[in-house]
């Protein structure tokens, strides 16, 4: 297991921040692979990440970051639910965002399209279904009809974009097809990190009861 997601647990506690018990995409191995990489980048590039990964890219990948934890500060608070608001909007008003914030990265979680609880980014954006032709679908299914933000790096759970970047291909996942849309709500997504083998077998056997054996 990562030493980095234990000491981040606890200040994130600490600050009556924590993470909801048993309800996260991100896994520990991950959350180590994303650091690896993000440290690997130019180190004055910035980072557009949800409030908690983005203390995570500071602290341990030293980069700059649009958005952090200092939940007391009114504007940071703004800005926490101005990106939660752009990223069911479109993605020219998510590149703007990243262009007035200076960001040249968008970290976008798979949380933000299947967790449509009322602790969810949806939620906070003021979205009950978002819709296909906002960013945040169109960054979890649909990249390649992206114009300005770019996939460089994926995980379980994560995909780093871009702004006017080179893309590169990423592995199949069945977090991020849209096939699996119908199949895939966040408590399946949930089971799915825990036992992909059994999610696997789960997603299959719902296919062929589909009709659809892919």
């Amino acid at each position: 297991q990562t030493l980095l997601a234990p000491r981040l647990a606890q200040a994130l506690e600490g600050a009556g921040l924590g993470f909801r018990p048993g309800a996260s995409l991100l896994t520990d191995g991950e959350l180590d692979d994303y650091l690896q990489w993000t440290a690997s980048t130019e180190p004055g590039d910035g980072f557009l990440a949800y409030w908690h990964l983005s203390g995570l890219t500071s602290a341990y990948a030293g980069r700059p970051t649009v958005l952090h934890t200092f939940f007391e500060n009114r504007h940071n608070r703004r800005r926490i639910q101005e990106f939660a608001s752009t990223l069911y909007g479109t993605e020219e008003d998510l590149a703007a965002f990243m262009e007035r914030n200076r960001a040249e990265y968008l970290v976008y979680q798979a949380d933000f399209m299947l967790d449509l609880s009322w602790q969810g980014a949806a939620y906070l954006g003021g979205v009950v279904s978002p819709p296909e032709t906002c960013a945040a679908y169109l960054l979890h299914y649909r990249p390649g009809s992206l114009e300005r933000l770019a996939p460089v790096w994926q995980g379980w759970s994560i995909r780093v974009f871009r702004l006017d970047g080179e893309a590169v291909d990423l592995p199949q996942n069945p977090l991020f097809r849209e096939r699996y849309r119908g199949f895939m709500d966040y408590d399946a997504a949930l089971a799915a990190t825990a036992d992909p083998v059994g999610a696997g077998l789960s997603l299959a056997s719902a296919g062929m009861a589909s009709g659809d054996p892919e």
